[in-house]
């Protein structure tokens, strides 16, 4: 099972790669999962897209290097749709965060009958008075 696809590693894919899913090494083997040296192991392409995005740490343990891979180590017709999609990524991600920054939360509210705490204390206050 793979932790970054949540799918068994033989049947992760990352789907906007379409039919560039496979990495091939020696002659026609099909290489589909990377063990790195913590143990952990992974589908490689969707760990190949981890390294590339974020960082070249485990996604279970975090060992490993705080850096990036350079999709240039990628094989050469992976590099630019790796390249579009980190980017698409980081946009849509930016997106999200800005409007995160402007949305306005509701107040908070007890978790056992609903009401909102702070006004009902303040009531209570004022009962008291």
């Amino acid at each position: 099972m793979c932790a970054i696809a949540c799918d068994a590693i033989e049947h992760a894919t990352l789907d906007w790669l379409g039919d560039k899913n496979q990495l091939y090494f020696t002659g026609n083997e099909r290489v589909k999962k990377a063990t790195l040296q913590c143990g952990h192991g992974f589908a490689l392409m969707q760990l190949a897209y981890h390294f590339s995005k974020n960082n070249m740490r485990c996604p279970v343990c975090r060992h490993g290097e705080d850096i990036p891979m350079n999709v240039m180590s990628l094989p050469a017709h992976l590099r630019e749709p790796f390249r579009k999609h980190i980017a698409e990524s980081r946009e849509s991600e930016a997106r999200i965060d800005a409007e995160g920054e402007n949305a306005v939360c509701p107040p908070p509210q007890c978790v056992l009958c609903g009401i909102n705490p702070v006004l009902s204390c303040r009531q209570k206050r004022n009962e008291t008075r």
